[in-house]
């Protein structure tokens, strides 16, 4: 009996723990699926009793205060603030790097029986687990980030300078830059947030790289105090916007130095032809026309220095001639710009240094002086030769009839134009003696007729004839004996009488008489004008007076208004 009373409590006490057993198994397994166990922390932040959302969320928002902490970044020797940049971590790219770390957390205790998890849980509470919490960085966002700013961060080189001044030159020193060394920045900083940064703000100095200057006071001291090359032309009967905008274009372009290899432009130099750029409105030609436009005058300007270039005898790049023919230089030895169109002067420094362009203005006189250093040898010269080999007569008077004018008056509102095809040619001379002759270019200037306002036509004057007495003379018309009219017949424009058809009643037209073919006209002979007179040397054009020799083709041109190329919007 004793026996079997202890049987059966052993065997309830079994299936008490059994059930007891049991019910922390369920208790387990719930809390396993949806609660992290107290004690686990991922970094610093503390996830125990968390759920998986609840985790990722006090993790996420762990990264975004850390993210949001300022760093500057700087070059090195950098203290100027102007010159740093502050930035968020998170605009250099900081990120969460082992967001799976959280199902590590949720993991904890799974493995094992029912004693083994609930044992592991009563360890992870006494003795607290701490997972790793990793950052990576966005390398793109991060080299998007320095290459932005790379204007903030840099600091430009600064060229030495040189200017004219009186008769000598003087300089100032070249300064040497600093920039980003974007390949070796990049990853250095990447590391560094990643794994060392302690996400306090700070200041790191990026890898840095020394920028040159371009034109160092060296180089500029090679540069001679006699020019290379050297011309002069006039604008004595310019308006005043006209002057105006020559002396603008000269301030814009001079002063510049231009490094061998390098190549000058007057366009890129002068633009934009506004107000703003300090233009004014005058004459230019368009479609053989005078109109204003801003900048009406600058085409004396690169006219000007292309002589300049070719006596200092630089590479020409690009060079157009007018449309229409100008007064202050010989035929094909002028440079026309337009903007619209992309008409431009451009040289290039074929020399082994710097040149230095100098214009001066003074008394309706333009100067171009090109410095450099001149290896060409003494006994050398150039000499330039307009040639004429066409002339071209204008056309027809283009006539307005103007209604409201006085009858049979008539007014030129533009003056016609010959045209011309010219050439320019280079002679070389040593020891006085010519060694070679070359053709520079070749141009057409179109011919442009009058343009005429006129009143209108006056009536056409009838004359009759009067007897003696002064009174008209009456016809009376012929007729027969029988007092009946006689019918003139209709001649051709031969005398011969015309037949006529009676069966359709159509008169056939006349047939025109043979007309004589005018006179073909020759051709005038070709004329030669004289040219750019050579520059003995290297020669500096004295003050502001006119290079020597310089004549001007025999053109026509309308004073003050210079012409550029036809269906364009010219500036001239």
């Amino acid at each position: 009996m004793k026996r079997k009373i202890a049987a059966a409590m052993v065997l309830c006490a079994c299936l008490c723990t059994g059930y007891v057993n049991q019910q922390m198994v369920v208790a387990d397994e719930e809390e396993t699926v949806s609660i992290i166990y107290d004690g686990v922390s991922i970094g610093p932040v503390e996830i125990g009793g968390m759920t998986r959302e609840e985790a990722k969320r006090a993790v996420n928002d762990y990264i975004a205060q850390v993210s949001s902490t300022n760093i500057t970044l700087c070059l090195e020797g950098v203290t100027n603030a102007e010159k740093q940049l502050a930035v968020s971590a998170a605009d250099l790219g900081l990120k969460w790097a082992n967001p799976d770390v959280i199902e590590d957390a949720m993991g904890l205790g799974d493995a094992g029986n029912v004693v083994q998890r609930y044992k592991a849980k009563k360890d992870i509470e006494n003795n607290a687990i701490v997972f790793d919490l990793e950052f990576a960085v966005d390398e793109n966002k991060l080299r998007d980030i320095l290459e932005t700013n790379i204007g903030i961060l840099n600091i430009e080189a600064q060229d030495a300078t040189i200017a004219k001044e009186g008769d000598r030159f003087v300089y100032t020193d070249e300064v040497d830059g600093k920039a980003v060394d974007i390949e070796k920045a990049v990853p250095s900083l990447a590391e560094f947030l990643a794994n060392e940064w302690d996400f306090k703000e700070t200041t790191i100095v990026l890898e840095t790289m020394v920028s040159k200057a371009k034109i160092t006071r060296a180089l500029c001291e090679t540069i001679e105090k006699e020019p290379i090359g050297s011309y002069t032309t006039s604008f004595t009967s310019s308006s005043s916007n006209r002057c105006g905008n020559i002396e603008n274009a000269v301030k814009l372009m001079t002063g510049t130095v231009l490094l061998p290899g390098e190549t000058f432009s007057c366009l890129e130099k002068m633009v934009p032809f506004t107000a703003e750029n300090g233009y004014y409105l005058a004459g230019s030609y368009l479609n053989g026309k005078s109109v204003d436009s801003y900048g009406g005058g600058v085409c004396q300007v690169s006219t000007t220095l292309y002589n300049a270039v070719l006596l200092a005898e630089l590479e020409v790049v690009q060079r157009n001639n007018h449309g229409l023919t100008v007064s202050y230089v010989p035929l094909s030895a002028d440079a026309a710009i337009a903007e619209s169109s992309g008409m431009d002067f451009k040289f290039k420094n074929n020399t082994n240094a710097p040149i230095y362009l100098e214009g001066i203005v003074q008394n309706k006189h333009l100067t171009f002086n090109l410095y450099g250093h001149d290896e060409r040898p003494e006994n050398r010269t150039v000499k330039y030769e307009s040639r004429i080999v066409e002339v071209l007569s204008p056309g027809a008077d283009v006539v307005t009839v103007d209604e409201s004018r006085p009858i049979g008056s008539r007014i030129v509102t533009q003056s016609s134009h010959t045209g011309y095809r010219a050439e320019l040619y280079k002679y070389v001379y040593v020891n006085g003696e010519k060694q070679s002759s070359e053709r520079v270019n070749s141009s057409y200037y179109a011919p442009a007729p009058n343009y005429v306002i006129a009143g209108p036509a006056e009536p056409a004057v009838v004359e009759q004839e009067t007897n003696p007495d002064g009174t008209p003379v009456v016809t009376e018309p012929a007729t027969d004996e029988n007092g009946n009219p006689i019918e003139t017949p209709s001649v051709d424009q031969n005398g011969e009488p015309t037949e006529t058809t009676s069966d359709s009643g159509e008169t056939p037209q006349e047939t025109p008489g043979t007309q004589e073919t005018p006179e073909i006209q020759e051709t005038p002979e070709i004329q030669e004008t004289p040219g750019i007179q050579e520059t003995p040397g290297v020669q500096e054009t004295p003050g502001t007076q006119e290079t020597p020799g310089i004549q001007e083709a025999p053109v026509q041109e309308t004073p003050g208004v210079e012409s550029a190329s036809d269906m364009i919007t010219p500036v001239g």
